[in-house]
């Protein structure tokens, strides 16, 4: 089976997994007090910088860069492997973390999502203008991308200590979860999320989990959201925890859930060269 194909079908198999995301953490309620979005913002931008440690991520990137058909393993074999790739992006003063990992549409539009962590918002943007980010090798890739990419920078709650992988375990699937939050939410989100067991200490205490944070950045029209990225060892180490007691049936986490509006967005994807074993030489 071609690339295309493999990473389609996997693809078109997540849409029962988000559906179900979907009717766990949705909330109908609708935003009426946008003169209050100035007060959230405030209080976000507070907790999310309490307790930000030397060492700790104070800024994260997500960008989401749709391909040109046929082009899929042509960038993955150059993130991975070229010196202007990922090992570029670690190798910068201030990065913490850097991921790319893959995912396909509904529409099978084949989606490459990198994620990294910074220690400060000045070290990325002096990173994205650097040698390696603007010489004709970068170049030459970047005519894989369609345009326009979507960028989101984030502040992380409290900050995120970059740890290696326990025992040096891969990752195996990585999920993304976009929330909007209602007015006068972000604090006790924030606080639920850092310090309630059933927040992200539940998260990273469960069989096959990796990693797990939460993140937070205003939208262009000032509506502050959460943003969880979790690592994973495998798809189904993730829905045993989606369909654990601490995020099905908690009552804590389910009036915590209150405070978020609307639809999540929700990505799940599997990080580059974890289809290393189904892809031969000759395929495109």
């Amino acid at each position: 089976i071609g690339l295309n194909a493999t990473v389609c079908a996997w693809a078109k198999g997540e849409a029962k997994i988000r559906r179900g995301l979907n009717t766990t953490i949705c909330s109908s309620a609708k935003n009426k007090h946008s003169r209050q979005l100035e007060t959230l913002r405030r209080e976000s931008r507070q907790v999310a910088m309490t307790a930000v440690e030397p060492g700790c991520a104070k800024y994260v990137e997500i960008m989401k860069v749709p391909l040109h058909p046929g082009t899929c393993t042509k960038v993955s074999e150059y993130m991975l492997n070229d010196p202007n790739g990922l090992e570029y992006t670690q190798a910068q003063t201030g990065n913490i973390s850097a991921t790319s990992n893959l995912y396909a549409t509904e529409e099978g539009v084949e989606t490459i999502v990198f994620v990294s962590e910074w220690e400060s918002k000045e070290e990325f943007e002096a990173y994205s203008v650097s040698e390696g980010r603007t010489n004709e090798s970068w170049k030459e890739i970047a005519k894989s991308f369609v345009l326009p990419t979507k960028f989101v920078g984030m502040e992380p709650m409290g900050g995120v200590t970059h740890t290696p992988a326990p025992g040096g375990k891969a990752i195996g699937f990585v999920v993304l979860v976009e929330m909007a939050m209602l007015p006068n939410s972000a604090a006790k989100v924030s606080q639920y999320m850092l310090h309630d067991p059933n927040g992200l200490e539940y998260t990273k205490a469960q069989q096959g989990n990796i990693s797990a944070t939460s993140n937070l950045y205003t939208t262009e029209e000032g509506v502050d959201t959460i943003v969880f990225f979790n690592k994973w060892e495998s798809r189904d180490a993730f829905i045993a925890y989606n369909d654990s007691e601490g995020r099905r049936s908690n009552e804590s986490w389910k009036e915590l859930a209150t405070h978020f509006v609307g639809i999540p967005t929700i990505t799940l994807m599997r990080p580059l060269g974890s289809f290393a074993d189904e892809i031969t030489p000759r395929e495109t």
